[in-house]
């Protein structure tokens, strides 16, 4: 087989996400290279680390830096083509930030597209997106924004490989920045079948985080579907593969599916044999100057010096008393999020989960529960794809207006029973739904019918019974062609049931479009 032809065929196993066979031919690729140009050896060099930064698993990193710094060196002979050295540089600059280094990645990357350079357009569209990748690991996603519509600028001069990836990742900033109809349009101008399974794997998993970030539940399950078949094709894809199972967890625990969720996470601990990324090597360039601003505390990650709210919260609800010092310290943390660019819906789920807890907690912290709640569900009204947060949020409110003001507290009450019955009605497997009726809708249900009794709106109160016991409506168009028989009894996709028109000339508070008439 040819220099060539073998190269070409490394690349096509990329792809096709066979990396095993991909470093396979790489490697063999660059052990035959001694009687070679130099230009095919740097070419040979960069494709090797490609594949092993590709691949990620045991020492490939370490191996995807040596093989880019040997293919620098190369370059840098006299007999080298000087049009080389940017692309070993960038190749350098990738593995660096897979490792860890940003700083580094974010030094090499800038020498290429700061005031006055000139690059190809293809070194300048590989620079911009290292920096917008840089950007999106230290979570500046509108600095990741404008650096990769750089990178999208550039590449449209001319061919520029990574063109696959601006756009993954261009969904991704936009998707964080709460920019949901750009994330959305970029989703809809990639046409997946152009696209070979290996970028296409990692484009559907990216479009399934956008979409469970906003509450799109059902659609993120379907993309993780089809990620899995396009992975179960391709060889050491387990960095894929546990994203995909600890993503798919986090749908399930919003689907309440918690025994689910533990399976998949622990498929994705599994999958998780890759050694961590290394602390920064050589000197770290400082940063271009900033105005300083608060370091936001998000829900999970950890932030320098700072505890993630998440982390507390869970923290104190394991506590038997919350003292005055434990409030403080709730309300401190949520505070460090207020009036942070970019960290809105941050705070808003934040405030939730404090809310939350010291709803469940001694009656003396229910006033600063109901102002936790009531500021979170002011922003959660104009945060896209937060229903569900909105519901939660709803549900632990009303419960403590209950006495209070009973009649605002039935009003939560039902919008959250709406909310959460549209998410069920969205399930197409029967089990899940089941579940989700009890966990998630029997709560509020039971509240809001004992709370219309007191007030006597005994209409109400039975209308809800109704409700709490209707299941859906199976019509041709929800059923769809009719499947094998033990599909039929797992996976029935139902409809809203239609308002209730009753006998008394009444109109049920809930119930789907369309009209069911009690003769």
């Amino acid at each position: 087989m040819s220099g060539d032809a073998q190269h070409l065929t490394a690349v096509e196993a990329d792809h096709w996400g066979d990396l095993d066979r991909a470093v396979a031919l790489a490697s063999g690729q660059v052990l035959r290279a001694a009687d070679t140009t130099v230009e095919q050896r740097v070419a040979n060099h960069l494709l090797l680390a490609r594949v092993l930064r590709h691949r990620g698993l045991g020492d490939d990193l370490r191996r995807a830096k040596d093989a880019a710094q040997q293919a620098q060196r190369l370059a840098s002979l006299p007999t080298s083509p000087s049009r080389l050295l940017p692309h070993t540089r960038l190749s350098l600059a990738g593995t660096l930030l897979a490792l860890g280094d940003e700083a580094q990645c974010r030094r090499i990357a800038e020498a290429h597209v700061r005031p006055g350079e000139r690059p190809a357009p293809d070194v300048a569209a590989w620079a911009w997106r290292l920096l917008g990748q840089a950007a999106l690991t230290r979570s500046d996603v509108f600095e990741a924004v404008a650096a990769l519509l750089n990178a999208r600028a550039e590449e449209q001069l001319g061919p520029a490989p990574g063109t696959r990836t601006t756009r993954v990742l261009l969904l991704s900033a936009f998707s964080r920045a709460g920019h949901v109809l750009d994330a959305d349009q970029v989703a809809r101008q990639t046409n997946l079948g152009e696209l070979p399974p290996h970028p296409q794997a990692a484009f559907l998993l990216t479009h399934a985080e956008h979409l469970h970030r906003y509450g799109r539940i059902a659609e993120a399950l379907d993309d993780l579907g089809r990620t899995e078949v396009l992975l179960r094709a391709g060889s050491s894809l387990d960095r894929l593969r546990a994203r995909l199972h600890r993503l798919r967890a986090a749908c399930l625990d919003d689907w309440c599916l918690d025994e689910e969720a533990r399976a998949e996470r622990r498929l994705a601990r599994q999958l998780t044999t890759w050694g961590t990324p290394a602390p920064p090597v050589g000197p770290v360039a400082p940063l271009t100057a900033t105005p300083a601003r608060p370091a936001p505390v998000p829900l999970t990650p950890d932030a320098p010096g700072q505890r993630p709210v998440i982390e507390i919260v869970q923290e104190f609800g394991r506590l038997r008393k919350l003292e005055k010092q434990h409030i403080r310290e709730l309300e401190q943390a949520v505070a460090r999020l207020h009036g942070i660019p970019g960290e809105e819906r941050a705070e808003a789920l934040a405030l939730v989960e404090a809310g939350s807890l010291l709803a469940h907690s001694e009656s003396e912290h229910h006033p600063t529960a109901q102002r936790l709640l009531r500021r979170a569900l002011a922003r959660l009204d104009y945060l896209e794809g937060t229903d569900l947060w909105r519901a939660r949020c709803q549900h632990a409110l009303g419960l403590l207006l209950a006495e209070r003001a009973p009649e605002q507290a039935l009003d939560l009450l039902l919008a959250a029973i709406r909310t959460l019955n549209d998410q069920r009605h969205q399930m197409p497997n029967r089990s899940h739904r089941s579940t989700w009726r009890e966990r998630a809708e029997r709560p509020p249900f039971g509240a809001a019918i004992e709370l219309a009794h007191r007030l006597g709106r005994d209409a109400l109160a039975a209308d809800l019974i109704i409700h709490s016991r209707l299941t859906g409506v199976v019509s041709p168009a929800a059923d769809g062609p009719r499947p094998p028989r033990r599909e039929r009894v797992d996976e029935v996709p139902l409809k809203h049931v239609p308002q209730l028109h009753y006998v008394d000339d009444t109109r049920s508070a809930l119930g789907g479009p369309g009209a069911c008439r009690f003769l």
